[in-house]
C-alpha cells in the first residue's frame, strides 16, 4: 500500500483494512468495588489505650491537697498525692503506648508538690506573726503598768467582747460599781502588779522568748517571757516575767484580738542557763 493509499485510510483500521476493535468498556465506579474492608471491632481494639487509674487517683489527691493548709492533720494528702503520681508516671513510661494518662499524674504531681511546700510554710509564717502580735500586745501591757495605769492593765485580760474602752473616763467604771472597784484592788494587790507599779517606769523590759505555742478551744495561745531589768543601789537587776496570751476571733466584727490569760513574776525560763534573778 502506498503512502497516499494509507493516509486515505479511515482512522481506526489496521493494515488488512479492518476496522480496530473498540476499547474496552471502562467499569463503573460504584466507590466501594475496590473498597478495603476491615473488622470494626478488630479497629477498636487497635485504638484502645487503658486510662491510668493511678494517674486518675494521683490527680485527685492533687486537687484535694488545698486543704493541707487548713490543719496539718491532713498534711498526708499531698503526701499521697506526690506518691501516687510518681508511681503512676512510671508504670505509663514502662507501658507506653498501652497506657494513657502522663498529663493527668504530671498535674497531680504539680499540684501535690505545690501545696506540700506551702502548707509548711503557711504554717511556719503564721507561727511568726502570731508571736509578733503577741509580743506587741504584751509589750502595750507592760508600757500601761508602767503609766501608773492597772486599771487599763486589768481591762486587757479580759475578753476582748467585754471590754471597756481604754480611753476616758474608765476609772468610772471601777469606782462606780463595788462588784468592779473589788476586782480591780485585788488585781493591784497581786505581787506581780504591785512590784511592776512600784519600779515608777524605770524598769526596762525585752522580750525573752516563746516557751510554747498551741491552738487553744477559744483561739491560738502561747507562753512567752519577758526580762524585766531594773537598777537598785547602782546594780542591775533582772527577774522574769512568764506569760499566757490567747488570740480571740471576734465573730461580729470578723477580727481577732487578744488578751492576758496569766501573768507570773520572778519564773525561771524553760530550757535557759538563766535564773529567775540575776545580779
Amino acid at each position: 500500500m502506498s503512502q497516499g493509499e494509507a493516509a486515505k485510510q479511515p482512522q481506526g483500521a489496521n493494515q488488512a483494512g479492518q476496522p480496530a476493535p473498540p476499547p474496552p468498556a471502562e467499569e463503573p465506579s460504584t466507590g466501594i468495588s475496590r473498597a478495603r474492608f476491615s473488622d470494626p471491632q478488630e479497629v477498636a481494639v487497635q485504638e484502645y489505650r487503658a486510662v491510668s487509674g493511678l494517674a486518675v487517683s494521683g490527680l485527685l489527691l492533687g486537687l484535694l491537697s488545698v486543704t493541707a493548709l487548713f490543719t496539718r492533720l491532713l498534711w498526708i494528702v499531698p503526701a499521697a498525692g506526690i506518691a501516687v503520681s510518681a508511681v503512676a508516671l512510671r508504670r505509663i513510661a514502662e507501658e507506653a503506648p498501652a497506657l494513657i494518662g502522663r498529663k493527668a499524674a504530671l498535674v497531680g504531681l504539680i499540684l501535690s508538690v505545690g501545696f506540700a511546700v506551702a502548707a509548711p510554710t503557711d504554717w511556719v509564717v503564721h507561727r511568726w506573726l502570731l508571736r509578733r502580735e503577741a509580743r506587741q500586745f504584751a509589750m502595750f501591757w507592760f508600757d500601761v503598768l508602767r503609766q501608773g495605769a492597772p486599771h487599763k492593765a486589768h481591762q486587757l485580760t479580759l475578753h476582748p467582747g467585754s471590754r471597756q474602752p481604754l480611753e476616758g473616763k474608765l476609772w468610772d467604771h471601777y469606782t462606780n460599781d463595788w462588784r468592779n472597784y473589788r476586782e480591780i484592788r485585788g488585781y493591784v494587790g497581786g505581787p506581780l502588779i504591785r512590784t511592776l507599779l512600784a519600779l515608777n517606769g524605770k524598769a526596762e523590759v525585752r522580750y525573752y522568748d516563746t516557751e510554747r505555742q498551741w491552738e487553744g478551744d477559744d483561739g491560738d495561745a502561747l507562753r512567752q517571757v519577758y526580762a524585766v531589768t531594773f537598777e537598785e543601789n547602782g546594780k542591775k537587776k533582772t527577774f522574769f516575767v512568764g506569760m499566757t496570751l490567747e488570740r480571740i476571733p471576734l465573730r461580729k466584727s470578723g477580727r481577732s484580738d487578744w488578751r492576758v490569760t496569766n501573768a507570773d513574776g520572778g519564773i525561771k525560763p524553760a530550757d535557759r542557763t538563766a535564773v529567775a534573778t540575776v545580779h
